[in-house]
């Protein structure tokens, strides 16, 4: 609500103004594992700094693990994003298009080339804790860039995130349960 009782509003609902569509492949010196390209939530023209108001997705499409009982999702991350105002990327997974699980938010600044995030990358997420049990037959991945109204910034002059390389690794084994007597 942008008004209030004292100055003769009404307290009318208003939505944050539109910060427009901030994801789109870059080509840079600096990329990742699929040189030189990246996706980028970012401003080509001003690197150190993102719109207010921002929550822009990036989808992956539904990749078919049809009869995989685990997965796993892996993938390169770079971001740089402020710690001092409440602005942060968060990942959601879906699996079997049942809705988005929520995995968290991060922030941070990995400023350099290697900066790039290895655990997302090396470890992964495992993605069918959010499913029935399997069999599965697809799997997405969802990054969120949120920024608030004064924008996000980067320290070292680049603010966004970038990622690459995304791929999904499956266990087609069905679990096996043990039941023990004594």
């Amino acid at each position: 609500f942008y008004d209030d009782a004292e100055t003769g509003g009404l307290l009318t609902p208003s939505a944050p103004a539109a910060a427009g569509d901030w994801w789109h492949i870059i080509d840079r010196v600096c990329p990742a594992y699929s040189d030189p390209h990246s996706w980028w939530c970012g401003d080509d023209a001003d690197t150190s700094l993102l719109p207010g108001n921002l929550q822009d997705a990036l989808f992956s499409p539904y990749i078919d693990i049809t009869g995989a009982y685990a997965c796993t999702a892996h993938f390169a991350m770079h971001f740089a994003i402020a710690t001092v105002d409440n602005d942060y990327v968060s990942m959601y997974v879906n699996v079997d298009h049942t809705g988005y699980y929520s995995l968290g938010g991060w922030w941070g600044d990995f400023g350099t080339c290697d900066g790039w995030g290895g655990t997302a990358y090396n470890v992964g997420f495992d993605i069918s804790q959010f499913g029935s049990g399997g069999p599965y037959t697809t799997g997405d991945f969802a990054w969120v860039m949120n920024t608030t109204d004064n924008g996000a910034w980067g320290a070292a002059g680049d603010a966004g995130i970038m990622i690459d390389d995304l791929w999904f690794e499956v266990n087609y084994d069905e679990p096996v349960s043990v039941n023990e007597t004594t």
